[in-house]
């Protein structure tokens, strides 16, 4: 009798964020991590505050959080979202990271 194998694992891409105040997770599945599915996600998270003025991001410099589209679309009006990126010699500061661990 035979029994089927996979050849590898599956590869599962998230984009994902943490509520530093409440530790709440706001993560969504992509196709791949891109300038889109960082819009998806901001897009997302000023959805879950819709009361904020303001909602303060913190990320890594991933070339897609520096994409210009994804500056074209904080530039929007009506935008409620400031980028604040994290040094890339401090991943620590990054909580994002310890939840990926």
């Amino acid at each position: 009798m035979a029994i089927e194998q996979t050849s590898g694992r599956q590869r599962i891409n998230i984009h994902g964020a943490i509520d530093l105040e409440t530790g709440q997770t706001r993560m969504i599945e992509a196709e791949t991590i891109d300038a889109a599915s960082t819009i998806r996600l901001l897009e997302s998270i000023e959805a879950l505050y819709p009361l904020l003025a303001m909602i303060h991001v913190y990320l890594d410099n991933a070339r897609y959080h520096h994409a210009k589209l994804v500056q074209a679309w904080l530039d929007q009006p009506g935008r409620r979202i400031k980028l604040h990126f994290v040094p890339a010699y401090c991943p620590h500061l990054n909580p994002i990271e310890r939840l990926w661990a």
